[in-house]
């Protein structure tokens, strides 16, 4: 679970973020298995390309793991536990990634691909000199939105798409990003400042 610790005097909350490759789920399957609910393995058994039913497996087991199985969802289908803690997740290529925090938090994870140059126009304030910073961007676009629970709405461009602390809405919020191989994983948190803790799960 997340804990407060000091760095340079400064009291900062650590935000766990467990990594999982869909390679080890994979090889695993039965245990996988093991920790989901019925309506979760129905969930993956709907995706008609295999990638995407073991990145649904892949979070779904991170979630039962850490979390529970007992989830249930705010009225714009934000995930939440009753009496648990915050948490997020999301997946993309080969990861799924579960953020465990004591506030609201969002993540979003993002292979470094090509980026589509009409979104580069319609969805940034900002030009960039590396496709790296386009997914940069955008993962923290998409880790706010997570975290208000409100999901992708259609003026991306007015979002926030630098690290850092703001204020929406007299709220304030925390945003900060790592890499991991080649993905970009955002993370933003209410309240709080933090530092993102990357946990590789090896089932």
């Amino acid at each position: 679970m997340p804990y407060q610790y000091l760095y340079k005097g400064i009291k900062l909350f650590l935000v766990k973020v467990f990594l999982l490759n869909i390679n080890k789920v994979r090889e695993n399957m039965d245990l996988v298995l093991s920790f989901i609910s019925s309506e979760r393995r129905e969930k993956a058994d709907r995706y008609r390309l295999e990638n995407d039913r073991l990145l649904s497996l892949s979070a779904s087991y991170l979630i039962a793991k850490y979390v529970g199985n007992h989830i249930v969802f705010k009225e714009k289908g934000k995930p939440y536990i009753e009496n648990g803690p915050c948490f997020s997740v999301s997946h993309n290529g080969e990861y799924a990634c579960l953020a465990i925090s004591e506030n609201e938090v969002g993540i979003d994870i993002e292979k470094i691909l090509d980026f589509k140059e009409k979104l580069k126009e319609s969805c940034f304030q900002n030009k960039y000199d590396s496709t790296a910073s386009y997914y940069k961007a955008w993962t923290i676009k998409e880790s706010y939105l997570k975290c208000v629970g409100t999901g992708l709405i259609k003026n991306l461009k007015s979002i926030r798409e630098t690290e850092g602390t703001y204020e929406v809405d007299g709220k304030r919020f925390v945003t900060k990003s790592t890499q991991h191989e080649d993905y970009i994983i955002s993370v933003t948190n209410e309240n709080e400042d933090f530092e993102i803790e990357l946990i590789e799960e090896s089932i």
